[in-house]
């Protein structure tokens, strides 16, 4: 018989395997893309000390220099602008033709006047404070903050509301509460990959998306954090040795023996 931890060794090699045998037969352009595995979560992980501080203009976040000096498959980043909608960019460059991440809270087309950009040793944050989501009510308003580590692991904490003002909100009309409600089950997170172009700011194109998760827990009415991990650290390495070298704290690479393959456990 097997035991439960020898099921989910198996299953750790046996998933990534499938899809790393699939993408032989694909194209060079697919089998590229890096491969995201995203989990709702209450770790949060070291920051390093604060170097940088950057707030909104007009109605966005421009950063030059991000400060990251870790590239990852092949991708470095350094620009940065974060749209007071709920939409961010990053990139090596914005030319046409090159590649370009995205990140869309909810449809992309919100509202926030607290646009804030906080760099740190191992990651950088974009706070959007008391971002508007609901269109149909336009009162019911979230916290956002968005962290980018140097590993590319991206971390998306939201909070609904601040407890006080809840609590009084609820206490003075119960029409508030259940307008709130409503409206929670719908915040979406999209994180995607495409070719930068000049009409990029205005649309975001469906080119490869990523991650597409909706926050269904939100509902519970307190904080909810979304980690997106980056598994193609693991998979890029072809011997048990570099396989556990690569392992990380944040990022646990395992070794499968039967295949030769590195995957993200």
């Amino acid at each position: 018989s097997i035991d439960l931890r020898q099921m989910s060794s198996l299953l750790y090699c046996f998933v990534p395997s499938m899809i790393y045998f699939n993408i032989l037969f694909l194209d060079n352009s697919v089998a590229v893309k890096p491969y995201y595995i995203d989990s709702e979560t209450t770790n949060l992980y070291d920051k390093g000390k604060k170097v940088s501080y950057g707030r909104v203009s007009k109605n966005n976040l421009w950063i030059k220099n991000i400060g990251f000096t870790q590239k990852v498959n092949q991708e470095s980043l350094i620009l940065l602008i974060a749209f007071t909608s709920g939409t961010m960019f990053m990139a090596d460059a914005f030319i046409s033709g090159t590649q370009i991440t995205s990140i869309q809270i909810g449809n992309g087309n919100l509202e926030t006047n607290n646009l804030h950009f906080y760099g740190h040793e191992e990651e950088f944050d974009v706070d959007y404070s008391g971002i508007y989501y609901c269109e149909s009510h336009p009162e019911a308003f979230a916290d956002v903050t968005i962290s980018v580590y140097q590993d590319r692991i991206i971390q998306f904490l939201i909070n609904p509301i601040d407890d006080f003002i809840w609590k009084l909100a609820a206490m003075l009309t119960q029409e508030y509460f259940t307008i709130s409600f409503e409206c929670i089950r719908y915040i979406t997170i999209k994180y995607s990959q495409s070719i930068f172009t000049q009409s990029i700011f205005t649309s975001i194109p469906t080119y490869f998306v990523v991650i597409d998760h909706e926050l269904s827990s939100l509902l519970t009415m307190i904080h909810t954090q979304l980690s997106i991990t980056p598994s193609f650290r693991c998979r890029a390495q072809t011997t048990e040795n570099n396989c556990t070298t690569m392992s990380t704290r944040r990022v646990p690479c395992a070794w499968c023996p039967g295949t030769n393959i590195c995957v993200l456990v």
